[in-house]
């Protein structure tokens, strides 16, 4: 029987669901998202939190994994001009999680937990940093909206606003909205040549996923305006919620309490599923992306 292997939100990892997976020793692996020290030390009393989040999957430390960086995957996809999706599993590090794993379960302090929660190096704050900044979450994600949503038609919008849109209509404006989004991004922005671009496109990289997962999110939040409603802090969180809606769908499924979150993991599942290939063609003078017949 092949185990499952689900990455959990730190949403996740306290709830009595994970616990009942956990001691059905046959059914599931968990891979914990590469932020995952990060967001349980935001709390004043990070040792308490650590400790606290990971008390569950302590009890199975050799049934959990650790995601690689996306941030990571997506320089290395743009520097390298190749899908890295096989690479979401951080083997190397993933050892290095266990033996924090079971310090929780010894109620014991080894080296790495030590060095986690004291944080010498100031790794947590730097990550504080690239995350956390709010205000500039929030002027990114606006931007990006807005590009997208210049894609559509007024009337479109206007039912999008007043939330008569449903979410199989917006699946199938992912469909063909998204990929020629990652096409002018991988094309226009990063210097891949078309054919470069198409096959980064074809090959279901973690650079499309991400543009994927985004586009849909900028979707969900234009229903009755909910993105000037939303707070900056969690407009961060969104953009962390996206990183690890991408590590899952690359390695299996998400366990994940936030709506946004599933209901981008699902919809990005089935494109993904449909297996649609693309071609460029000339639009106006201008190579844009489109599925093939």
């Amino acid at each position: 029987m092949t185990r499952m292997p689900f990455v959990v939100d730190t949403n996740y990892l306290r709830r009595d669901e994970l616990s009942a997976l956990a001691a059905d020793d046959a059914a599931h692996l968990f891979v914990l998202p590469d932020l995952v020290m990060f967001e349980s030390a935001k709390s004043t009393n990070r040792e308490l939190t650590i400790r606290e989040s990971l008390r569950i999957l302590s009890t199975i430390p050799d049934r959990v994994f650790l995601a690689r960086s996306i941030s990571e995957l997506l320089k290395a996809e743009i520097e390298l001009q190749r899908p890295m999706h096989e690479y979401a599993i951080n083997h190397d590090a993933t050892p290095a999680i266990r033996r924090i794993l079971e310090a929780v379960r010894d109620d014991a302090t080894n080296e790495i937990l030590a060095e986690v929660i004291d944080d010498p190096t100031g790794y947590i704050q730097e990550l504080r940093r690239d995350h956390l900044t709010h205000e500039k979450n929030r002027e990114n994600a606006l931007e990006f909206q807005s590009e997208i949503l210049k894609q559509f038609k007024p009337e479109f919008l206007q039912r999008l606003r007043r939330d008569q849109v449903s979410d199989k209509e917006l699946l199938l404006f992912l469909s063909y909205g998204a990929p020629k989004v990652a096409f002018e991004t991988l094309w226009n922005q990063h210097g891949f040549s078309e054919q470069s671009a198409l096959n980064m496109i074809n090959s279901q990289s973690i650079t499309v996923r991400y543009i994927y997962v985004r586009y849909w999110v900028a979707l969900q939040l234009a229903k009755r305006s909910r993105f000037a409603q939303r707070p900056a802090d969690q407009i961060s969180n969104d953009n962390i919620d996206a990183h690890n809606v991408v590590a899952a769908t690359a390695i299996g499924g998400l366990l994940c309490c936030d709506e946004l979150a599933n209901s981008a993991f699902a919809a990005v599942i089935m494109l993904l599923a449909a297996g649609n290939v693309y071609r460029v063609v000339q639009v106006d003078g201008r190579p844009t992306v489109e599925a093939r017949k």
